[in-house]
């Protein structure tokens, strides 16, 4: 009888084996007509049950290989075509893949992914990607500045100019800093548009949209729409000190509440 003519399942013979001390122990000891008798056969089988299991070994043997060689399979990465922010809020990569095309013609996989950053080994890519976003996203604020009819350094004097008359007693924004609420006189302009940008602007940025969970190391992130009003990244708070301070004061002035009666 050939060893897969045994009727008896591959669990109820690998169970057998093991309450016998293994595969090893029952080789040593020649206990192999005593498996067969424990599984309700006859002694004479006992070579068969013993190449029906060293086939289940040879078969696990050769899965557990499979999988590891599909677990060390790296795929390279060709391109990286955009990013977005992800529903757990962290940043996401449309990822283009090389494949080796089979030569028959018939592969037409999908080769496109996102994939979140920790998934790529690119770091050459990453960056060239990021820095065409950043410089996209300068010359769309430079066009809209240009457009505006206004020079980036009349920012300022276009700032004072719609506080009206509260630059004669001092600025609504030393008063903010003081813990002050605005004058009902001359601020309600300068505070209704609290959250918008200021007119210097804040080059590639448009507006932080919210806190986020720190990224790398970082002890706070934000995430910020850009200058084409469209696309999202999250930054570290230390990038957009450096970058954006005015933005991230503008973010914070704008969530200040204050106590009626506080002592100053």
């Amino acid at each position: 009888m050939s060893a897969r003519a045994l009727l008896l399942p591959d669990e109820l013979i690998a169970e057998t084996i093991a309450r016998q001390g293994g595969y090893e122990e029952v080789e040593r000891g020649l206990k192999w007509a005593s498996i067969a008798n424990s599984l309700g056969l006859r002694k004479d089988m006992a070579d068969a049950v013993k190449h029906r299991y060293e086939d289940m070994l040879r078969i696990s043997a050769e899965l557990d290989e499979q999988e590891e060689e599909e677990e060390d399979e790296e795929f390279e990465v060709d391109a990286i075509l955009d990013s977005r922010i992800g529903s757990d809020g962290a940043v996401e990569y449309l990822v283009k893949w090389k494949f080796e095309d089979d030569g028959d013609g018939d592969d037409v996989r999908d080769n496109t992914t996102w994939e979140p950053r920790e998934n790529l080994a690119c770091p050459d890519l990453l960056q060239a990607f990021e820095e065409k976003q950043k410089r996209a996203a300068e010359d769309t604020a430079s066009g809209d500045q240009g457009s505006g009819g206004a020079a980036a350094g009349d920012g300022v004097v276009a700032q004072e100019a719609t506080n009206g008359s509260a630059s004669s007693d001092g600025s609504a924004l030393k008063r903010k800093a003081e813990g002050e609420p605005p004058s009902a006189e001359g601020d309600g302009a300068a505070d209704a548009n609290s959250e918008a940008p200021s007119a210097c602007g804040y080059g590639p940025y448009l507006r932080i949209l919210r806190a986020h969970k720190p990224i790398e190391g970082s002890a706070l992130a934000f995430e910020v729409l850009l200058a084409d009003g469209t696309s999202r990244v999250v930054l570290p708070s230390a990038k957009l000190r450096v970058e954006a301070p005015l933005m991230l004061v503008d973010f914070y002035e704008a969530r200040l509440s204050f106590t009626a009666g506080a002592s100053k």
